[in-house]
């Protein structure tokens, strides 16, 4: 907040004696008054000049035709006051109340109040206060007339307007020509930045790229003014039917751990401009952006973005609105408001996400897409749509990793995106509660960085803004303005103003309303213009060291009960509700006087609810505060700070060595009194002013402090399960580290499940978050207890099982697994030989259930609801998951396991995937590609019936990548991989949208897709593959984009995967080097298939020989087996016809068998290999005629399929086979020109070249000889 400096030379407000009144010289509203007190008095036309002698300050209002004017006043210390202009006859009546101090009844003064607030002439209703406010310490008066809210609320060029209850039409204005009167649109100072933003705007509406703009400097010099006010001033008005949307958002110190708090208001602003439309005359337009917004945001999304942005359920359903009761808000950023329409068990929903098999990882990315889609939809309907986020630096982690998800999409063109943040950092040890601000700050320094970087690949203009305070001329510029008055009169007044306050322009404006309030600046009716003593001035202004010390020095004029209200509402963030703020002040003015019962009749009086009331009427005429209008029918009055320097100002005022105390005092009011759901809607605010001062409430010496702490550690429990439930692992991080720090030494035998839940949720989320050497201590903790079971361990088990895999070790994984399962009682067979009787009974036994198995059967089968039984198929699921990498000789054993169980125990949303598995199984080592298909069509069938949607996408993907590729055209695959890559996004299962989305480009590469398309592709989903941090896919990925590079003709040598996107000798060894033996695998076929479709069979025959059929043993059923059996022979084939050495022909006479039971087996996408490597083996022996049979059946299959490659190297192998072995040139002619064509269709520009430059002589010269013969 601000400022580093204490104010201890000040008396410090004392919490401890709590003051009685209210002083008698607080402001009295001021008001139309048709039932006139027994002291009114009726004044003449010359009344107003003993009003001036006596300090009145008076106020004439025009009311109804049917009344007569009236104004309530305060008799205050003299000072020269002004008249109305008009002179109008006033009645003056004070209420009897204010006389003589604060006199009457607790219960009088509140209906005093409530009369006062409920009459529809009433003044302060109307927002209007008396004239002055003195304090009779000092003799000091300030004048604190009508408009004195506005003038202060507009003081740091933010427009702020009065809400509806505070106008009223018969309300006359007061003289305002002696007042200061700033102009909140005008900025000086700032024609370079405005112009820069301007051109902003205008590049995003012309190129349709995304901006990005970071405005960093000190509190208080503009930021979030520029902004607005240059984009206000850029857009059309809305009187102007118009799609564009500006709203804002910003993040607060006290709710700096609270997920998406910044955002989450501006996407509620988003939310209102939509509902707008419907209350408005374009309902047209609301029907369609609901209908967007139905369509886009199905059953996966909604309920992550209702979870923060209840408002969607009444855009969603309209008719559906019912009357809600009041709810209370502690913040108005305050992201976890809801409806009780979208309320929800915290517990259950996690519950419900375990259940469904919903990983920490995959619920961030829902969560992230939800919102991307929630922007994509209103940039569709909205132009631009501009959002302006404040206070960047208080962030949590949650809300910039959302930030780069929205910069970042690629989608999205229409996202004018401006952050404010501060450049200065604080002293911590001065300031223990900033929080961080110097770490925060360096983050946003180092985010704009990487930013910057990323707008080069992301299609986003990023501009980093630094703005300063401003110089004398400016200066110089605004008071010209303010003052009516030539410049040359002004200079020497722009010089002290720049030299007390350095330019900077929220200080500026408030050391010239106090050089006014002080009488050093008054408008002379007389001469009408402004006069000024510069000597007074400098004589009697002390320079503040900021503008926060300037508004602490004005708050210690306000009385003692005003100033500690002010110091609560600090607390509560920069928007609160008054009827919070009164429990908070009854609660630690309770708590600080000793307790309920021990509170004398004095001290419960000033605990009434009048004191918060009339405290806010006083913070208001100060300017200090501002009402807000009233929209959620919660009937409570809403209240936010004119500007952060004033909050901070009013927090500074609390000695450090109260600040804690006061801190714990407040949130643990609020988590006495708030009622659960309440509670749970606060439970951020809340918790962060616990921890926050939790060391003030000792360490447990006694039993209440005890409890206290284990109160705290529960709520830090459920703002973490909240955490998590909004995906905002980092906070969760926080939450449970506190809750864990809180517990006492006997935390396992006193308080069991609290310890157990607290540990495990932060291994969970310390995990994801990568905090691995706190994780394996958490872990640690929970499995070396003897009172934990083995399930109250599987938690921090899965952790560890996950945690392991991920580092490299999934033999490790595998082991820890198996002896979980034991402990469950699920055995495998220990030693070698039994193991491999155990695989081979295994492999009989899935092919023999699978058999049985039909559609009624499944259906008939019982869900699985055991818990304990679900958590062996999950250990089941990974345990078969990771041998696939590591240990495949028993991958069949523990895939038939989990079939077992599903077939005995019943079916899950683990059972599609375990199917699916299983038929991998039948198709890659059974070979039944039939039976296996069958499984698979199942296992997508199946997903269809189970509610839950969290496997489907790696189901769709395991079925098409490694079983139905072998009996359907691998075309027909490419929808249903691509809507697999779809649903993975929209649930979350990012790595099964990466191997979906994968297998589709493999698929498109292998069925014969224009090479420029593919490589398009794999550019797009590389960059993807990287966001979401799946470098294992990016590796294979860019073996294939190398590969197409290389037949583009866009690599130096050719025959070798060397280039752009990967080099083939430092892939090798990285592979290796991480175990990564599906990698090592893929990258040896590529560059096999580089050699044989380059022609350079020797080498493509060593590699052949070396690898074997090894691919089919690392990846059985994958696409790319088809092919590498097809490269291998085609390599083998030709070193055997140029060699004659046996070591080739036996080789190629192996694959060759392999192709040919592949094709008996149904291997659709095949048959055109076959034919083509019979082809090879009749010219191998000679056989003229069955080559000429074979070859060119291979041209025809593979041209009807539509394998562009492979029928232009079936062309290509034919016609060198008749040019060489049979010497007929026309027909080789022929056939090595189609082959040239088809791979220039395909897009395989070097090889193009390549057969043009060895064979184009020959279609050349028939050219030649075929003009000659025209002529």
């Amino acid at each position: 907040m601000g400022s580093s400096r204490r104010h201890e030379e000040s008396p410090p407000v004392d919490w401890k004696h709590l003051p009685h009144v209210i002083p008698s010289y607080m402001p009295i509203v001021v008001g139309s008054n048709n039932n006139k007190s027994d002291s009114s008095m009726m004044m003449n036309d010359n009344s107003d000049a003993a009003s001036l002698r006596s300090g009145i300050s008076l106020r004439s209002n025009r009311s109804n035709a049917s009344s007569k004017a009236t104004a309530s006043v305060q008799i205050l210390p003299s000072r020269q006051s002004l008249t109305d202009e008009n002179n109008s006859v006033t009645s003056i009546s004070v209420p009897s109340s204010y006389r003589t101090g604060r006199s009457g009844s607790s219960r009088q003064r509140k209906q005093q109040r409530d009369s006062r607030r409920e009459s529809p002439n009433n003044s302060y209703a109307k927002g209007t206060t008396a004239g002055y406010c003195g304090d009779s310490r000092s003799g000091r008066v300030s004048n604190r007339g009508g408009d004195s809210i506005t003038e202060r609320s507009t003081s740091h060029s933010t427009t702020i307007r009065r809400p509806s209850q505070f106008r009223n039409s018969t309300v006359e204005q007061e003289l305002t020509i002696n007042k200061l009167r700033f102009t909140p649109d005008v900025l000086y100072g700032r024609s370079q930045e405005q112009a820069v933003l301007q051109n902003c705007l205008k590049d995003m509406q012309k190129k349709k790229r995304k901006q990005l703009v970071l405005i960093r400097g000190e509190s208080g010099v503009g930021k979030s003014s520029l902004a607005l006010s240059t984009l206000k001033e850029s857009l059309p008005p809305k009187s102007v039917k118009s799609s564009t949307l500006l709203v804002h958002g910003k993040f607060e110190e006290y709710l700096k751990d609270e997920p998406y708090a910044g955002i989450a208001v501006a996407c509620r602003h988003i939310c209102g401009e939509i509902l707008q439309l419907q209350r408005g005359n374009q309902k047209e337009l609301f029907e369609t952006i609901q209908k967007a917004l139905k369509q886009e945001l199905g059953r996966d999304e909604m309920p992550f973005l209702v979870r923060i942005l209840p408002e969607l359920v009444e855009i969603m359903n309209t008719a559906s609105s019912t009357p809600k009761q009041p709810q209370r808000k502690l913040s108005g950023n305050s992201s976890s408001s809801e409806s009780d329409d979208v309320y929800y068990d915290i517990d259950a929903a996690l519950q419900r996400d375990a259940a469904e098999g919903v990983q920490h990882q995959g619920n961030q990315h829902r969560f992230n897409n939800a919102f991307r889609i929630f922007f994509r939809v209103a940039g569709t309907h909205f132009f631009p749509v501009i959002v302006v986020l404040d206070n960047l630096h208080w962030a949590d982690q949650a809300s910039l990793d959302l930030i780069q998800v929205l910069i970042t999409d690629r989608e999205n063109h229409n996202l004018y995106l401006m952050c404010c943040s501060r450049t200065e950092s604080a002293n911590e040890d001065e300031r223990p509660n900033k929080g961080g601000i110097a770490t925060r700050i360096q983050r946003v320094a180092k985010l704009a960085d990487e930013w910057n970087r990323e707008s080069r690949d992301f299609n986003f203009d990023m501009t980093d803004m630094f703005i300063g305070n401003l110089a004398e001329e400016d200066i110089h510029a605004m008071l010209a303005d303010l003052l009516s008055a030539d410049h040359q009169s002004l200079a020497g007044l722009a010089k002290i103003c720049h030299q007390k306050t350095l330019g900077h322009v929220f200080f500026l404006i408030e050391y010239l309303k106090d050089l006014h309030e002080r009488g050093l600046l008054t408008y002379n009716l007389g001469m009408l213009k402004w006069v000024w003593d510069e000597y007074r001035i400098v004589s009697q202004t002390m320079v503040a060291d900021n503008v926060v010390d300037m508004m602490v020095e004005k708050m210690k004029l306000l009385p003692p009960a005003v100033v500690q209200i002010l110091q609560l509402a600090a607390l509560l963030g920069s928007q609160f509700d008054e009827s919070t703020l009164e429990m908070v002040w009854k609660g630690v003015s309770a708590e600080i006087a000793g307790g309920e019962e021990s509170k004398t009749e004095e001290q419960s009086d000033v605990c009434d609810d009048g004191v918060v009331a009339e405290s806010l009427i006083t913070a208001m005429a100060e300017g200090l505060l501002e009402a807000l209008p009233n929209n959620d029918s919660t009937g409570y009055n809403k209240y936010q700070w004119t500007h952060d320097n004033i909050m901070e100002a009013a927090f500074s005022m609390i000695h450090d060595h109260e600040v804690e105390k006061l801190m714990y005092y407040v949130g643990d009011t609020l988590a006495s009194n708030l009622n659960p759901h309440d509670l749970e809607r606060s439970i951020f605010v809340v918790v962060n002013l616990l921890n926050e001062g939790k060391d003030s409430v000792g360490l447990g010496e006694t039993i209440y402090y005890s409890s206290k702490r284990i109160r705290m550690a529960e709520l830090n429990l459920l703002a973490a399960k909240r955490a998590v439930l909004l995906s905002a692992f980092h906070s969760a991080v926080s939450y449970t580290q506190y809750g864990i720090k809180l517990l006492p030494f006997d935390r396992w035998e006193c308080h069991f499940d609290l310890t157990l839940e607290l540990y495990s949720i932060a291994a969970e989320t310390e995990a994801f978050v990568g905090e691995t050497e706190m994780m394996n201590r958490h872990c640690s903790e929970v499995v070396e207890r003897p009172e934990c079971s083995l399930w109250d361990k599987l938690r921090v088990f899965n952790v560890l099982v996950d945690s392991i895999a991920h580092q490299g070790n999934p033999r490790d994984a595998c082991d820890l697994c198996r002896d979980l399962l034991k402990e469950m009682g699920c055995k495998f067979p220990q030693g070698k030989i039994a193991t491999n009787i155990a695989i081979s009974s295994a492999l009989r036994k899935i092919k023999s259930i699978t058999e049985k198995l039909s559609d009624e059967s499944i259906s008939s089968l019982d869900e699985l609801i055991d818990p304990r039984r679900i958590e062996c198929m999950r250990l089941l699921d990974r345990l078969f998951t990771y041998s696939f990498y590591s240990d495949r000789r028993c991958f069949p054993l523990y895939v038939f396991r989990s079939l077992q169980w599903t077939l005995e125990h019943g079916i899950c949303y683990l059972t599609p995937p375990t199917f699916a598995t299983t038929a991998v199984v039948l198709t890659g080592i059974h070979g039944d590609f039939a039976l296996g298909s069958k499984l698979a069509e199942q296992a997508l069938r199946l997903t269809e019936r189970l509610v839950s949607t969290g496997a489907d996408a790696r189901t769709i993907y395991i079925s098409h990548s490694y079983v139905l590729n072998w009996t359907r055209p691998c075309r027909s695959l490419l929808e249903p991989l691509f809507n697999g890559y779809s649903k993975g996004l929209k649930t979350g299962d990012t790595e099964s949208a990466m191997y979906n989305i994968f297998y589709y480009l493999l698929l498109s590469f292998q069925s014969g897709k224009p090479l420029k398309a593919v490589e398009a592709d794999c550019n797009l989903y590389c960059t993807q593959m990287i966001d979401l941090k799946r470098l294992k896919i990016v590796f294979m990925a860019k073996i294939l984009w190398q590969t197409i590079l290389n037949l583009m003709g866009e690599s130096e040598n050719t025959t070798l995967l060397m280039g752009r996107e990967l080099e083939y000798d430092v892939a090798y060894t990285f592979a290796e080097s991480m175990q990564n033996t599906n990698g090592v695998a893929l990258l040896e076929f590529f560059q096999l298939f580089v050699y044989t479709f380059f022609g350079d069979h020797e080498k493509g025959a060593e590699l052949a020989l070396k690898k074997g059929d090894s691919l089919q043993a690392m990846i059985p059923g994958s696409p790319t087996v088809q092919m590498d059996n097809l490269c291998r022979g085609i390599s083998l084939f030709d070193m055997a016809r140029k060699t004659q050495k046996k070591k080739y022909k036996q080789e190629a006479m192996k694959v060759l068998a392999t192709v040919k039971g592949h094709v008996k087996k149904g291997a659709l996408n095949v048959y055109h290999h076959e034919a083509l490597l019979e082809g090879e083996l009749a010219a191998l022996h000679g056989d003229s005629e069955v080559a000429r049979h074979h070859y060119g059946r291979a041209t025809v299959l593979a041209g009807r399929r539509g394998f562009l490659q492979d029928s232009a190297l079936a062309n290509e192998r034919f016609g060198a086979y008749l040019l060489k072995d049979l010497s007929d040139t026309e027909e080789a002619t022929y056939r090595l020109e189609q082959a040239a064509k088809l791979y220039r269709e395909w897009g395989a520009r070097a090889k193009a070249d390549l057969v043009t430059e060895e064979f184009g002589h020959l279609w050349a010269s028939r050219e030649e000889n075929q003009s000659h013969s025209d002529e």
